[in-house]
């Protein structure tokens, strides 16, 4: 959340709160996430009054109203009645930013993998033709998110600070396979470099295939792949092109051919 935006009480009403069903789910998994993780000292001082249950609900309940839109925001809306189902208390900014300290975001990621898990469940997507023929489509990307200036660990290619998460979503089950989070001028490649997985099948961009020995790595280790190529890149063709149908130039085929790269 953008820490300095700032909105008060009256930008948001009670009534604009949406979602309170899913953060019930939600709370359902995480208290026994917390269970066997140590208490702090600092959470059992009775003047403190946002619990970690309250805080990783507070996190998420921001992502569900998109209404609320700074941690300013967010606390402001806390002393609405109906937001005693997320905190025990109305929080202030000062009590949710120092809240970071405490409480492990490592706690969030495995429920986030939990949920993703329970969500292999649900009806499909894809085209069938492409199910049978890919076990495991999976979309590689990146993104760029500006970090305070306090978070020195997180350096970015021009100037500031930010954090970079380096996705893995199925496309096929529309859950998120694998993330990491990395300074914002680590490369994309090079953190996919690290997550790709043998038996899957990635689509990536432009990036994906700067490094052509890297992608001869992973035909080799069983990791298959489909990446977009720079302009400039040098084709050899190795064999003629084979000859299109009519379906392919529906599609929007424009030639098929094997090549070698550089």
């Amino acid at each position: 959340m953008a820490e300095g935006m700032i909105e008060s009480r009256q930008d948001i009403r009670e009534e604009d709160l949406k979602n309170w069903k899913l953060l019930e789910r939600f709370q359902t998994i995480l208290l026994p996430q917390l269970q066997g993780i140590p208490v702090l000292a600092s959470e059992e001082d009775p003047r403190r009054k946002l619990t970690r249950e309250g805080y990783f609900s507070l996190f998420l309940f921001g992502l569900l109203n998109p209404i609320v839109t700074s941690m300013r925001g967010l606390c402001a809306a806390t002393k609405f009645r109906k937001m005693r189902e997320v905190c025990a208390a109305p929080v202030s900014s000062t009590a949710f930013s120092e809240a970071q300290h405490l409480f492990k975001p490592d706690i969030l990621a495995n429920i986030v993998r939990q949920l993703a898990r329970q969500a292999k469940g649900m009806p499909e997507f894809g085209d069938p033709q492409v199910r049978a023929a890919v076990q495991a489509l999976t979309i590689a990307d990146g993104s760029i998110f500006r970090a305070v200036n306090r978070m020195l660990w997180t350096p970015a290619s021009g100037s500031g600070c930010a954090v970079r998460l380096n996705l893995h979503f199925s496309a096929f089950d529309q859950v998120p396979e694998d993330w990491s989070i990395t300074p914002g001028q680590v490369s994309e490649l090079k953190a996919f470099k690290k997550m790709a997985k043998p038996g899957s099948m990635y689509v990536g961009d432009r990036l994906y295939s700067l490094d052509h020995l890297f992608l001869k790595q992973m035909k080799k280790e069983g990791v298959d792949f489909v990446v977009r190529l720079m302009g400039h890149i040098i084709r050899t063709p190795i064999h003629p092109p084979r000859p299109l149908t009519e379906e392919d130039r529906q599609a929007g085929v424009v030639s098929d051919q094997i090549v070698e790269l550089g």
